[in-house]
């Protein structure tokens, strides 16, 4: 395990900044946890100075040198503002797991900002520290960050006693580097959807379609073709915390699923299923109360056994006119 660093390692995603504390966060830190609203369901000190903040930073600071904990704050871009923190910490070497812990400042919560740190602490957290599992614990009575810790992919474990929490029981939850997650896509990840949605094409499709039908698909695929209606339209991709290796990907243009491949060797591990889950939740949010979407004869079987309440399947066969 890797604890300790020359430099501290910045992290930077779609939207944040993970940082090291400054004196600067002081004033943050503490209007956060001056106010015991903010962490109901958090055994932490209430902050009667802004010098217990700063202390605080200091502390966290002379931690991450010493290899302790690592810890970072998380800025938004747009703003330059910190808006919370994300820590990986009580290392176990023998076991090679560490914990997790995080907190976001209550007018900068549902944002999905939290869900973007997270994702990439954890990419560290099994790449760089070279951890095996992640544990989070959270208040047993605290629905939001249970539903949380479940959407980002981790799994229940158990329910302990716990007295230093406010409610005296803590779940715990845990999530190993073989894990997967899923995203929101960018530009720099079309090369990698393209590959996977060619390689799909050729390995899976070929089963059902002709070489010139294949060929047809696979251009329609492009890299150019993926970039210029990339903006037109929502993407989520799925990969490993582990690794690099795309394993699925899929779209949303306003009404319509698009582009739903998994990796021919993981098909049937329920990777699309999940794609379709977090495209049909965002739909939801949207206010959207049908989808539909045109399936090939390879997939038609796979649409044809989903359920779910918002959507009307417009299943096609496509592309048989080229047979």
């Amino acid at each position: 395990m890797k604890t300790k660093f020359d430099e501290f390692p910045q992290i930077e995603t779609a939207r944040l900044y993970l940082r090291k504390l400054n004196e600067d966060d002081a004033q943050a830190l503490f209007d956060y946890q001056s106010n015991k609203e903010n962490f109901v369901h958090v055994d932490m000190p209430v902050y009667k100075e802004i010098s217990e903040a700063a202390s605080y930073i200091q502390r966290m600071n002379k931690g991450v040198e010493q290899g302790r904990w690592m810890i970072w704050g998380i800025v938004e871009k747009s703003s330059k503002n910190i808006i919370g923190t994300v820590s990986v910490w009580n290392y176990n070497e023998t076991e090679k797991k560490a914990e997790l812990g995080y907190g976001t400042f209550p007018k900068h919560r549902r944002k999905g900002y939290m869900k973007e740190a997270l994702q990439a602490v954890l990419e560290f957290a099994f790449n760089i520290i070279d951890l095996d599992w992640v544990e989070a614990y959270t208040s047993h009575y605290n629905q939001a960050s249970i539903d949380f810790l479940s959407e980002i992919g981790f799994d229940f474990v158990q329910t302990i006693e716990d007295t230093y929490s406010p409610n005296g029981l803590m779940d715990v939850f845990a999530i190993r580097k073989d894990d997967t997650y899923i995203k929101r896509a960018s530009l720099s990840d079309i090369p990698q959807i393209e590959s996977l949605i060619q390689s799909v094409l050729r390995q899976s499709n070929s089963e059902d379609y002709p070489d010139k039908v294949i060929d047809f698909m696979c251009s329609y695929y492009s890299i150019k073709s993926i970039e210029d209606k990339f903006e037109d339209k929502t993407t989520w991709i799925v990969k490993p915390y582990k690794g690099d290796k795309l394993i699925g990907t899929i779209a949303l243009k306003d009404t319509e699923i698009q582009a739903l491949f998994v990796d021919a060797t993981v098909q049937k591990g329920g990777y699309g299923k999940k794609l379709l889950m977090v495209a049909e939740k965002y739909a939801k949010v949207s206010g959207i109360k049908k989808l539909h979407l045109s399936a090939s004869l390879t997939a038609k079987i796979f649409y044809e056994k989903w359920d779910t309440s918002i959507w009307l399947l417009k299943m096609m066969k496509i592309l048989v006119r080229l047979i």
